[in-house]
């Protein structure tokens, strides 16, 4: 298209914006006056939450690593 390598370009803009939004700290909820019904609840969420962002976040790094080593190979 015109003369140039688009898909090089696209593919990068994507794996940048991969590692961005996986790399992206999690935004701290605001504080309010109401209570919280199910505490223990919440907790887990979150927990479940960061885990599932740390393991998308370690299989896209080694996915990356592995293309790294495919295109010297």
């Amino acid at each position: 298209m015109w003369g140039a390598y688009w898909i090089p370009f696209l593919f990068v803009a994507i794996i940048f914006a991969l590692i961005l939004s996986a790399a992206a700290a999690a935004v701290p909820e605001e504080e309010t006056t109401v209570e919280r019904v199910d505490e223990q609840r919440l907790e887990k969420e979150e927990r479940a939450t960061t885990a599932t962002l740390g393991i998308f976040f370690w299989i896209l790094m080694v996915v990356l690593i592995i293309a790294i080593i495919a295109s010297y190979v």
